[in-house]
């Protein structure tokens, strides 16, 4: 399928598939700005409707459309065919309100900001847009070291080049829990993208939490005394696999 045959309705597909489609949509986006504007702006929907909704997701569906299934469950005699079709009708939509509820729970990614996301969009605002000192260390194997000196533990750059994003360098800014390492990545048309590593509040994990501010998405997790958060200006799903990837490549901190 060439990028010129891609449309709305299929990206939608791609979007909403398992792991080999959101790969495939991954790499259509990576090769076509128009793909990648797109779904940017689907990101930008989907938290508005969230930030819009969300508070009503979370109450309690209303016992008047629970009474409503009940009622069109039980016997239809004696009721005329309209009042049936206005049941049915009403089932449906308590059905359907019943299950956007239990889902909202089950698949919608948490919302809002940590001290860690907010530490990583502050150092990608920061240095990202930096022209002649964006990193301290440019030089990968110097780089590792001197990281892993500072934060105590072996700290490897993720190779991130499967993403189209090679390794610019990195430095230290401070953390809520001490000194953290900042490494920044860009692609070949100079976007860049920022992963913050840092050491965890606690010992607890946490699966992937998404946020947006200013146009940047952040992913960002706790694993084993690891703390980590990815930042850049990318759809939410290709910025999911690239912190799959930091994450396998990363590992635990203890």
């Amino acid at each position: 399928m060439s990028r010129q045959e891609v449309d709305s309705e299929e990206l939608v597909r791609l979007r909403h598939g398992g792991p080999e489609r959101r790969a495939e949509l991954a790499a259509l986006a990576d090769g076509d700005a128009t793909v990648r504007q797109r779904l940017l702006e689907w990101d930008r929907q989907d938290d508005a409707i969230r930030a819009l909704y969300g508070p009503i997701a979370g109450e309690p569906l209303p016992w008047r459309h629970l009474d409503a299934v009940r009622g069109a469950s039980g016997p239809e005699r004696g009721l005329g065919p309209w009042r049936r079709a206005a049941v049915a009708a009403v089932a449906l939509v308590a059905l359907g309100a019943l299950v956007g509820w239990s889902a909202s729970h089950l698949l919608a990614p948490e919302l809002g900001t940590t001290e860690l996301a907010v530490e990583a969009f502050r150092a990608h605002a920061t240095f990202a847009p930096e022209v002649l000192h964006p990193v301290e260390v440019s030089d990968e194997a110097e780089l590792s070291t001197w990281l892993s000196r500072r934060l105590g533990q072996a700290i490897r750059p993720p190779r991130l080049d499967a993403f189209g994003y090679r390794l610019v360098g990195g430095r230290i800014v401070p953390a809520d829990n001490g000194p953290a390492a900042l490494l920044m990545y860009e692609d070949e048309q100079g976007s860049r993208l920022t992963i913050l590593v840092a050491r965890a509040a606690s010992d607890d994990e946490t699966g992937f939490r998404y946020a947006r501010e200013n146009g940047l998405g952040s992913l960002w997790w706790s694993d084993d005394g690891l703390a980590c958060a990815v930042v850049g200006e990318l759809p939410r799903a290709i910025l999911r696999d690239i912190s799959q990837a930091t994450y396998d490549q990363l590992g635990p901190f203890g």
